[in-house]
């Protein structure tokens, strides 16, 4: 009986450690949402797995939308390539990034702000992995997101630097004559 029981240990040990090799090694695909400077969304697409991810496919649910689906010649974000066909394939650590929408126009239209989205792809011995995954906005509102500068700004307040010392120039004069003059 002893035998029996340490067998038994031993296979679901094993199965158990074949399951998570498994597990660790497969392809894991994130799509998910990045505002960008308070305003913009970034949608991004990932594999964040260590092996490649092949025929790589979306559901979502409400439909994806833009407040951009009318305004470029685009088209419907939902009528993209990348969620009408899919994604051939997506290699370890690659991620896609496509500009999305922004924050104020989209909650003026009264846009979805969550999505449930099914995430479908194989990995190279032809295992199929369905991933529920949940995208939502709502916890990025009232964020006021993050300010980051630029080299447009350091040229800008270059400018007003040079503004301010051409200014210092004009009143030389006057600088002069206060410090002769103390009051």
């Amino acid at each position: 009986m002893i035998l029996a029981t340490a067998l038994l240990v031993a296979w679901r040990q094993a199965v158990e450690a074949r399951r998570l090799r498994r597990d660790q090694a497969r392809p894991f695909v994130l799509i998910d949402f990045h505002p960008l400077f308070g305003t913009i969304i970034e949608l991004r697409i990932t594999n964040t797995g260590r092996t490649l991810a092949r025929d790589v496919k979306f559901e979502f649910d409400p439909p994806i939308a833009s407040t951009h689906d009318t305004e470029h010649s685009r088209g419907p974000v939902k009528d993209l390539n990348i969620f009408t066909n899919g994604i051939p394939f997506l290699a370890p650590g690659r991620e896609i990034k496509l500009f999305f929408d922004r924050f104020p126009p989209r909650i003026e239209q009264q846009l979805p702000t969550a999505y449930d989205v099914r995430v479908s792809y194989s990995d190279n011995e032809g295992e199929k992995y369905a991933d529920p995954l949940a995208l939502d906005l709502e916890m990025y509102l009232g964020t006021g997101g993050v300010t980051i500068h630029t080299i447009h700004d350091v040229h800008k307040r270059l400018e007003e630097l040079v503004r301010e010392i051409k200014g210092w120039r004009q009143d030389e004069s006057r600088w002069h004559w206060q410090e002769e003059n103390p009051r």
